[in-house]
């Protein structure tokens, strides 16, 4: 999986130069991220494409993440150090220990989309995102916003201070065609 999708950004790096800021990520289960080769398989991934490692995002959910905070901080040090980049996933669904996503190298948060849809109607949401947001720029983490479906939304969060988006509000989900269509048109940043 790793494999293909490093392919795939290698592809579209080529054939599309402006394309070097794109990254791809991947969502990794419960089980994929206890494997005690995923160190070994992302670095064999990164050696086998020669796409640099920053390129790729690791997305495990928070829940996943805190089962075992020892052995679980070691590898997300390891796999830190290949350079990639680790994003908790879901955030606000699991139960976290604060003191250990302080010692985690992670780069991001993304606030579960639970808690963006109808944020502009339910004050409670919105204290909500409010505190994870505040959360992650205390501990030097990017957060992104899952499930923005309206342009109310996209406004809230940007009032929040929250830096980045995804959902329907922007595009659905896309295949590899589809992406390489879009990168052939000039870019519009």
């Amino acid at each position: 999986m790793l494999e293909r999708a490093y392919r795939t950004m290698r592809n579209l790096h080529q054939r599309f130069p402006h394309s070097e800021h794109v990254s791809v990520a991947v969502n990794l289960s419960g089980r994929q991220f206890e494997d005690g080769e995923l160190v070994a398989s992302v670095s064999e991934a990164l050696a086998m494409t020669e796409l640099s490692p920053s390129r790729l995002e690791l997305e495990m959910t928070e829940s996943v993440v805190m089962a075992r905070t020892r052995e679980n901080a070691e590898r997300l040090r390891s796999l830190r150090a290949l350079g990639i980049r680790l994003l908790i996933d879901d955030f606000g669904t699991g139960y976290s220990s604060l003191s250990s996503l302080q010692s985690f190298p992670l780069d991001c948060l993304k606030i579960d989309r639970t808690f963006v849809s109808r944020m502009e109607f339910e004050e409670e949401k919105r204290e909500i995102v409010r505190t994870i947001v505040a959360l992650a720029q205390t501990l030097k983490m990017e957060v992104v916003a899952e499930g923005i479906e309206t342009p109310e939304e996209l406004g809230m969060l940007r009032e929040l201070g929250c830096e980045y988006g995804q959902g329907f509000y922007f595009s659905n989900a896309v295949d590899e065609r589809a992406v390489s269509s879009w990168m052939e048109r000039p870019p519009s940043w």
